[in-house]
């Protein structure tokens, strides 16, 4: 099945891309930075088990380019990964997040974040709309932008 398709730039990464459901896991946006930053009781690895929030560390902080797919990967996409990382979210409503930013400014950049577009830019992400629902997520790195390879 080869569904929804969507290109757009994230600019400024912070050596981090994350995911989660645009609604926090009912979290505001300050309380998500508090636990960020190791200020709350909940610790970022309970989101990251309750489905609330998919983390992953990069090895540099320049900003890249991200394709959602809802669907099957096309062929060239499926033989040309060199990093994968695989979770569950449950994104009950309808919108997910991809961000590379967690700071405690956070509550005042997430004000900024829109409705991604194709070929759209962010400086510090955006969201995209899809059926309300529990997802297993994929996120796949490609040189020279991968997650894991350390190519410039």
């Amino acid at each position: 099945m080869v569904g929804k398709r969507l290109d757009f730039c994230i600019e400024e990464a912070g050596c981090l891309i994350w995911v989660a459901p645009r609604s926090l896991g009912g979290l505001s946006a300050d309380d998500l930075a508090q636990v960020w930053m190791g200020q709350q009781e909940v610790a970022t690895q309970e989101l990251v088990q309750r489905g609330v929030m998919m983390p992953m560390a990069l090895y540099q902080d320049d900003g890249y380019v991200v394709r959602f797919i809802l669907g099957d990967l096309a062929e060239q996409e499926a033989a040309e990964w060199t990093s994968r990382v695989i979770w569950k979210l449950d994104i009950p409503c309808g919108e997910v997040l991809v961000s590379g930013v967690l700071t405690p400014d956070f509550q005042e950049e997430f004000a900024t974040m829109a409705a991604a577009e194709t070929n759209g830019s962010y400086w510090v992400g955006a969201y995209i709309t899809l059926p309300p629902g529990a997802y297993q997520v994929e996120v796949y790195g490609y040189p020279p932008g991968d997650l894991s390879s350390g190519l410039g």
